[in-house]
């Protein structure tokens, strides 16, 4: 990837996007230039999509014209089009205007010739949108040590210690592409590796019960909360492959 341009589709300002786009315009000295794009550039004319001609295809970003096949790669940190960053919109309009624009870009997102982080999915824009007992379960049939995924009502006093001590004992690892964050026994990198492999995509964040051979899976998502220096170098390198 050299000299055509990285987008972000997220939320209006997400600090995650925000994040990575000034990290990545600081770490290349702008040789390759830096676009987000939000639900409301859906709402600006100049908007196509050419199911038989991709790269010809043309998306709007704060105004700019941006045509398909000048784009290098793509980062979704957007699982859907969410009604409420539609305000610009009749409230009445906005339920059904969000549905269309997450169709329009699933479509245009899977017609682009460039690689995306992570690949949109029928469920979700950024990825496969499973529930923590999906994740389990793969975790579970990929011979992983899991921790059983268990539903229950708590009074909030007992959220809130439960959560203390999870965060105080948990360590998680972030797969990029073939490349791991975290500072963990190999075998859980291989084992984040594999379910990440499983889901289809290049980026996930893993946790794990302790930081040793033997720790139990506890969960895993698709774009951790926080985004650190490192993660932004890893993904922009992955997307540089």
């Amino acid at each position: 990837m050299g000299g055509g341009t990285l987008v972000i589709l997220a939320r209006p300002h997400d600090p995650v996007a925000l994040t990575l786009a000034k990290r990545w315009s600081a770490e290349d000295a702008g040789a390759n230039d830096i676009c987000i794009i939000t639900p409301w550039d859906l709402s600006t004319a100049g908007w196509s999509y050419r199911s038989c001609e991709p790269d010809a295809s043309v998306a709007m970003s704060q105004g700019r014209r941006l045509q398909a096949g000048e784009i290098d790669a793509v980062v979704t940190r957007l699982p859907c089009v969410f009604e409420e960053d539609l305000g610009h919109m009749q409230p009445v309009d906005r339920g059904y205007a969000a549905t269309e624009m997450t169709a329009f870009l699933l479509a245009w997102l899977l017609g682009l010739n460039c690689p995306i982080v992570n690949r949109p999915t029928p469920t979700a824009l950024w990825g496969p949108s499973w529930r923590h007992e999906k994740w389990v379960r793969t975790a579970d049939a990929l011979g992983m040590p899991v921790e059983p995924a268990r539903r229950r009502i708590i009074s909030l006093e007992s959220l809130e210690i439960d959560a203390k001590t999870a965060a105080s004992d948990t360590v998680t690892v972030t797969i990029v592409g073939k490349r791991h964050l975290g500072d963990v026994d190999h075998t859980l990198v291989r084992h984040a590796q594999r379910l990440a492999d499983a889901a289809g995509v290049d980026m996930l964040s893993v946790r794990f019960s302790g930081a040793e051979m033997g720790a139990r899976f506890l969960g895993a998502s698709i774009w951790p909360e926080t985004v650190t220096d490192d993660m932004a170098d890893a993904l922009l390198s992955h997307l540089r492959v």
